[in-house]
């Protein structure tokens, strides 16, 4: 019977010492594989990090460009919205007004002067007057410091 219970025991320490070297071989695996892992991670992050500073330094650039552009609209006519929309067509529509008054002056100002010729004719043909011919002559000869 003594000898059994050796036998015994010795098939529990190998049975033991297998399972240790077993779970040391499988504690190894598992960390190498945690390891792996960890490293793909931290690459992730410095990926994800460069992203962030990239789109954060893109961030501030479309933040002065919009605000270059608000200034631009604030001093060329100020925000776009109902109220400015029919200031802008107020203001427009004082524009159209003011060149056609413009255009309708300068059309009258021509008559007048058209109707002031016509009249010079007319009474040229009932009063002769001498002072055109004189005109005309003087024309013709020049300016008497010029030819000196």
């Amino acid at each position: 019977l003594k000898g059994s219970s050796g036998d015994h025991n010795k098939k529990q320490i190998s049975k033991a010492e297998a399972t240790i070297k077993f779970n040391e071989t499988s504690f190894q695996n598992k960390s190498a594989k945690i390891n792996k892992q960890l490293r793909k991670i931290s690459r992730s992050i410095v990926a994800t990090k460069s992203e962030c500073e990239k789109l954060e330094a893109q961030k501030l650039a479309v933040a002065k460009r919009v605000a270059q552009l608000e200034s631009v609209s604030n001093t060329s006519g100020g925000p776009t919205g109902p109220a400015s929309q029919n200031a802008s067509r107020a203001k427009m529509k004082a524009v159209v007004t003011r060149r056609k008054l413009i255009d309708l002056a300068r059309a009258q100002t021509d008559e007048i002067e058209f109707l002031r010729k016509e009249l010079d004719r007319l009474r040229q043909r009932t009063f002769p007057s001498f002072a055109h011919s004189r005109r005309a002559e003087l024309q013709r000869l020049g300016n008497p410091d010029e030819r000196y």
